[in-house]
């Protein structure tokens, strides 16, 4: 369905209706379920989970008070978010117990000097990417200053994992983005474009000694370019998904050769128009999600062709606005 008539139709659905207040209560906790999808709204500064069929949304916490970018889950089940914000530069974790909200690591603030100092080591400028290793330490992207860092997620201390000063190889030239995290304990980093027109890039980058290589952009793989890649996940075959939100496309590439194919634009497969599509994730049956501004929708990768199933017309709740991250909750 077109965006546009999705945004008219809800206009009119509320004024008739009325919305569905589906946030959690003072002193409600939240419980998650297999297959439920969490979002971050970088608009509304909240954490959105979402039923996998229904579409229902809840507003897990809108007290965030930063810019939330990634999602991650700690090995007890909290989940983890970096805020960007450079007013608010932290990894933030949302206890699922209480509900409660605490900073795991920060350097303080530039800005505002109330910011606490939780852990030792560089701080965060505004970190973006985020991913948990399997030794339950996590990995933070921080943008400004074009810096990996492990994080600690008891003490909240951070190291240097790569960057500039840490690790051979092509700096990381445009905007840190999202991480995945692949089956031998590398990581894969989106990194966009340096400036309008430009072309992003993925790197892989080796934990242990920091070095970097570019797996798929304009020096290696072949295929359409990269504009300006967001999102990314990986599948169970090692497959490469990337959001690219300078072309409304979804990208596979191959995590090899970095050969590149489009399979989800405008022009390629129907339903839903992209837009701003960000985050990605597979579900539990292993179908591919999308979150693309106000709506998230399923992808058939052999054809492009996309299913709504949440949006503000599709399921109830306060609608996400402008959706960053997704996640799916997989026991």
């Amino acid at each position: 369905m077109n965006r546009l008539l999705i945004c008219l139709l809800f206009v009119c659905f509320a004024v008739a209706c009325g919305s569905s207040d589906k946030s959690l209560q003072p002193g409600e906790t939240i419980t998650l379920s297999e297959g439920d999808i969490l979002l971050t709204d970088a608009a509304q500064r909240a954490l959105f989970r979402i039923h996998p069929t229904s579409g229902d949304r809840t507003v897990v916490s809108n007290r965030i008070g930063g810019v939330p970018r990634q999602i991650a889950r700690d090995t007890n089940g909290d989940l983890l978010m970096t805020l960007s914000e450079s007013s608010l530069p932290v990894v933030l974790r949302f206890a699922i117990q209480t509900g409660e909200l605490f900073i795991v690591s920060s350097g303080g603030s530039l800005v505002d000097p109330n910011v606490p100092v939780i852990g030792s080591g560089p701080p965060f400028l505004g970190p973006v990417g985020l991913v948990r290793e399997t030794s339950g330490q996590l990995i933070v992207g921080d943008q400004p200053s074009a810096t990996i860092f492990r994080v600690d997620p008891n003490s909240g201390d951070r190291a240097v994992v790569s960057g500039p000063g840490r690790g051979d190889g092509p700096p990381f030239t445009g905007r840190i983005k999202q991480f995945a995290l692949e089956a031998d304990g590398n990581l894969l980093l989106v990194v966009g474009s340096v400036s309008q027109g430009g072309e992003g890039r993925i790197f892989r980058i080796d934990p242990t000694n920091g070095d970097r290589m570019v797996v798929s952009g304009p020096e290696m793989g072949e295929g359409p370019r990269l504009m300006d890649p967001e999102g990314i996940v990986l599948n169970s075959l090692n497959t490469i998904f990337v959001t690219d939100i300078g072309q409304a496309a979804v990208i596979q590439i191959d995590p090899i050769s970095g050969n590149r194919t489009v399979i989800l634009s405008p022009f390629m497969g129907d339903g839903e128009t992209p837009d701003i599509p960000s985050g990605l994730a597979f579900n539990i049956l292993d179908e591919l999600l999308v979150a693309d501004r106000t709506v998230i929708y399923r992808v058939d990768i052999s054809t492009g062709d996309r299913t709504v199933i949440s949006a503000p017309i599709i399921g109830q709740g306060e609608p996400f606005l402008v959706a960053d991250d997704i996640f799916v909750i997989k026991n």
